[in-house]
Formats: C-alpha cells, sequence, structure tokens
C-alpha cells in the first residue's frame, strides 16, 4: 500500500516551456483511450538520444498537474543516463531499482514536486491548493536493465503505482541503442516517440516503430521537437 508520509519537497530546476502546456495537455488527452481508463501509463522516448525526451517527459508532467485534479507521477527509466534527478536537485541513489529490488520502500523514494508558485498566484489561484506531481529518480546503476523490466517485481511494482496514480510517465533511453525500452513500453499503454526536427530521418523512425512491434507494443503518439520558427521582422515588432 502507498504510505501518505512526508516526502522530499523539489523545485524543478530545468526551464518549463509554460507556453507550450496547452499544447502538452491536449496531447496527453488525445492518447488513445486516456479518458476511458483509470490509470494511463505511458513511455516518452526516442530513437536516437539527444533528441530531448527528458525535457518533453517533465513539460508533459507538469502540463497534466496544471490543468487536471487526478494525481500524476513521473519515473525516471533511463537507467542507463538518468538525468532528471538533477532537474529536481536531488540524488539518484534512492529511486526505481531499489524499489524493484526490495531495498527501499516507496515513501522512500518520492519525491514531490508542486508547480511554480509566482506562476499560479499570477492566475488567480490559491497558493494553499497548489497541485503538483511525484517524482521517482532512477536509481542505482545495473548491469542489465532488461533484466530489471522483466522482472516479476518490476510488473507488480507498476501495478502498484497504477492502483495509486492517474498519469503514469516514464522517461525512457532511445529505442534503436538500448533493447530495455521496447520491453518497458511493452508493460505500459505505448509509447510517446520524441522527434528532433530536420534530425530524425523517417527510416529511423521507422526502425524505432518496428523495434516495437517486436514486443507487441506501439506508438501512441509523436512529438516534433526542437522545430523553429522565424518571425518576419515587421511581425516581431508588434508582438
Amino acid at each position: 500500500m502507498f504510505r501518505k508520509k512526508a516526502v522530499p519537497r523539489a523545485t524543478a530546476r530545468l526551464p518549463l516551456m509554460w507556453h507550450l502546456f496547452d499544447q502538452f495537455y491536449r496531447t496527453i488527452l488525445n492518447l488513445p483511450f486516456f479518458q476511458e481508463k483509470d490509470s494511463y501509463a505511458v513511455v516518452v522516448t526516442s530513437a536516437n538520444g539527444g533528441e530531448g525526451t527528458s525535457t518533453v517527459a517533465l513539460n508533459m508532467t507538469y502540463a497534466y498537474a496544471y490543468d487536471s485534479t487526478r494525481n500524476a507521477l513521473l519515473i525516471d527509466g533511463n537507467l542507463r543516463a538518468p538525468v532528471l534527478h538533477s532537474h529536481f536537485g536531488v540524488p539518484r541513489e534512492k529511486g526505481l531499482t531499489e524499489l524493484v529490488d526490495g531495498t527501499a520502500e516507496l515513501h522512500e523514494v518520492l519525491v514531490c514536486v508542486q508547480l511554480d508558485e509566482t506562476e499560479r498566484c499570477r492566475e488567480g489561484q490559491n497558493k494553499a491548493a497548489l497541485p503538483g506531481f511525484h517524482f521517482i529518480p532512477a536509481g542505482h546503476s545495473v548491469v542489465n536493465p532488461i533484466v530489471l523490466y522483466q522482472s516479476p517485481a518490476f510488473l507488480a511494482l507498476l501495478e502498484q503505482l497504477r492502483n495509486t496514480f492517474s498519469f503514469i510517465i516514464i522517461d525512457a533511453s532511445p529505442l534503436i541503442h538500448y533493447p530495455e525500452t521496447p520491453v518497458l513500453t511493452g508493460k505500459t499503454d505505448g509509447a510517446i516517440l520524441v522527434l528532433q526536427h530536420e534530425e530524425t530521418s523517417w527510416e529511423v523512425a521507422q526502425v524505432a516503430q518496428k523495434y516495437l512491434q517486436m514486443t507487441n507494443s506501439q506508438i501512441i503518439g509523436a512529438i516534433l521537437n526542437k522545430q523553429q520558427f522565424f518571425i518576419p521582422k515587421q511581425i516581431y515588432k508588434y508582438l
């Protein structure tokens, strides 16, 4: 059972894309069967590294917490090169891997993250009613993450988390380079594939989709990241 104990407070260090929260939230609501399920777990991944999956996963979680009254959980499932713990300024030593191997309990690793109070107060919200979400760091490194994600202990943990949180977002390793991500995705409702503008080719995206199909999982959404728009000087001066 989930223990309602105090957890460390943290403030995200990564600049948040507040102006895109509506688009992120709309993406979440359009996920297949999202609004019909009591709990929804999704993996955020990419074909290659450096395409911004951690940033997208973080902002999707914030966007959901900002607009929804249901509770959300962000998990750093990138056991190869986790970065989310540094954004929140918390250690990674106790996290997902410790929950799976039984050396830590859920209340010991959960980090409570509140939305920025300045932004919420500017919107006329009561500070006492500030929503937020929870975060689980990756934990210590493991030799073979695919064994962890295939273990009965991980399946039991995921079921426990589904019974506690309405929306679970898992930041994962790149699909093409690491075999554990398709296995992890197969335990969830699907993957959101992050594509870097003018970097990720259509052929590479197709290979990523094929890897997912090998574990009977699928891409349920895609986000085009790092796209820049040119604003003419004549228009920019009026913004």
